[in-house]
């Protein structure tokens, strides 16, 4: 059989302001809140936001920027989530008018907007990029409870779409001639009276690697859990499951390959208008479809084996993998693509549970070494090798020599030793090197100290514990020299990190262990030119960022 197919690419370009003219107006330290960022801000300037709950409703207004929160750096969804966009129930959370410019949301959590359309994120006549953020719990009485787009074109990137509500259409999210994506992303839970998980209407569209999941179209409504009807849209490598109705196809060219439609209640799929194409996808209750379906190549009908109830990763006994249509690209871990939202990994994969390991303080008079033991982990599917481990710096040492295989599930133990030649410290690097494709090398950072019986164990100076957690910069601006104040409540470890305006890690000032209290670290910034830069401290207590300014 011979047909056409489309491959496409999302390419992602993710703006931080790069030239002397693009600022970085951080909230709330610049700007009391969002919307005052953003009314500040020029085209190419970035508002930082720090983490915390922000009630009010933000119009991105019409220029070229980018609204992100510390996500932007630390890529930890504990930034997503710690970084709130209250609505109030008065108005959708985020919109954005009138702006073909590429506007930026990335890194928040949108919650209690309550709009006629869009109620966690509303766009007109825009072409918004919206990534990693988690719409959830919103409202609106017309269309899209958590996300609406009118004459658009949107890019829905890595978001979960959760338990909105929409008293008419699309309780998840509403495309109405708008041409959007709407890519690797979740639509789970939510309710509306007709169309309970996606909507798209008279504009192009693609559907790609999302799941669609748990929908609830309320009783006597109709339009399925994805809706698609005067339009040409590709759905491709989609898994819709568990809705309380499927598909509902109306005046629609559409092709689905590479998915999984399985348990969808009342109907699995409803094509009465045209004919649509369905290929290389797991199709089940067969006897819930209605209308006019051209069956391809590659479909079958088999229990997808999901990992549990709610889970909807592949198990290793599947027959959705590598049962994709052989001409797609293929997945990441260079296999045939498999069916549904998320491929299963065919490879080892390597798990080390820690970035550094403080082997502390070695008395030089009564001991001769300190040790510490490191476990890897494999939790691919095929064995995983560790071919070589390789040490900088000759006072720390690790117990390898040669090739060790770690099966499926299993795990090794690894003895490190610190033997300090004198006082003072020392720090080295591990490097492990190993098969799998996605973390072939991992380091880590290895400490110790040696010390004279009755040395004082911190060489910084710790001022007495307190009960709060905050990082300064003293002064700021400033020429070349500035010193960090910061506080932990709690021994433990932390990592501080420096970033340029763009985002990117120049280094990593510390990560190591230190005592509860108020500690100080002088940093030099000869080597650096003038400009804005960031400085970020984590611990298991907190994390937080702050804006240094270089002035030379």
């Amino acid at each position: 059989m011979k047909r056409s197919l489309i491959f496409f690419v999302i390419i992602t370009c993710l703006h931080l302001p790069g030239s002397a003219f693009s600022e970085i107006i951080v909230v709330p330290e610049d700007a009391g809140n969002i919307q005052g960022a953003v009314d500040q801000a020029e085209i190419g300037d970035t508002v930082l936001v720090l983490n915390g709950i922000y009630n009010e409703n933000v119009d991105l207004g019409r220029e070229l920027i980018t609204v992100t929160s510390n996500f932007i750096f630390s890529h930890s969804q504990n930034d997503i989530v710690a970084t709130i966009i209250n609505g109030r129930e008065s108005g959708s959370c985020v919109s954005v008018l009138n702006n073909r410019n590429n506007p930026q949301l990335i890194g928040f959590t949108l919650t209690k907007g309550s709009s006629n359309r869009g109620g966690g994120f509303y766009c007109e006549e825009s072409n918004p990029f919206v990534s990693n953020c988690i719409i959830r719990n919103n409202y609106a009485s017309s269309g899209g409870g958590g996300l609406a787009c009118y004459d658009s074109e949107p890019v829905i990137q890595n978001c979960r779409i959760i338990q909105n509500d929409c008293l008419n259409y699309g309780g998840g999210i509403r495309f109405w001639n708008s041409a959007g994506v709407i890519d690797h992303c979740i639509v789970r839970e939510n309710t509306a009276n007709q169309c309970s998980g996606i909507e798209i209407m008279r504009r192009n569209s693609i559907v790609t690697h999302t799941l669609i999941a748990d929908n609830t179209t309320e009783q006597g409504g109709f339009y399925g859990s994805l809706y698609l009807n005067s339009c040409e849209v590709q759905v491709h490598n989609c898994t819709i499951v568990d809705n309380n109705q499927g598909l509902h196809l109306g005046n629609v060219q559409c092709e689905l390959i590479n998915c999984i439609i399985w348990e969808n209640g009342r109907f699995q799929i409803g094509a009465y208008v045209q004919p649509i194409t369905l290929s290389y996808s797991d199709v089940g209750q067969r006897n819930l479809i209605d209308g006019m379906i051209i069956w391809g190549e590659g479909n079958i009908e088999e229990d997808p084996l999901f990992a549990d109830i709610g889970n909807y990763y592949l198990t290793e006994d599947s027959p959705c993998i590598d049962a994709g249509d052989p001409e797609f690209p293929p997945d990441l871990d260079g296999t045939i693509i498999d069916m549904g939202a998320y491929f299963f990994r065919q490879v080892p994969q390597i798990l080390v549970e820690t970035d550094s390991i403080d082997f502390g303080d070695v008395d030089l008079e009564n001991e001769i070494f300190s040790q510490q033991n490191l476990i890897i982990r494999n939790q691919g599917r095929l064995n995983l090798t560790i071919d070589e481990m390789e040490i900088q710096n000759e006072c720390f040492d690790v117990d390898f020599d040669e090739e060790i295989i770690i099966e499926q599930d299993a795990f090794s133990e690894f003895e490190l030793v610190f033997t300090p030649p004198d006082t003072g410290y020392f720090t080295g690097q591990l490097t492990i090197h190993s098969n799998d494709p996605f973390n072939g090398t991992r380091e880590i950072v290895l400490n110790g100290r040696g010390v004279l019986p009755n040395q004082i164990k911190n060489s910084e100076d710790i001022i007495s514990p307190i009960n709060c957690s905050f990082i300064q910069a003293n002064p700021n601006p400033f020429n070349a020299m500035t010193e960090i104040s910061y506080s932990i409540p709690k021994d433990g470890n932390v990592l501080m990190q420096l970033f340029d305006i763009k985002g990117r890690m120049l280094e990593t000032i510390l990560d190591n262990q230190k005592k509860s209290g108020l500690h100080t670290k002088e940093l030099s910034f000869n080597e650096y030119p003038s400009g804005f830069y960031f400085l970020r401290i984590e611990t298991s207590e907190f994390n937080s960022t702050i804006k240094l300014v270089l002035e030379k």
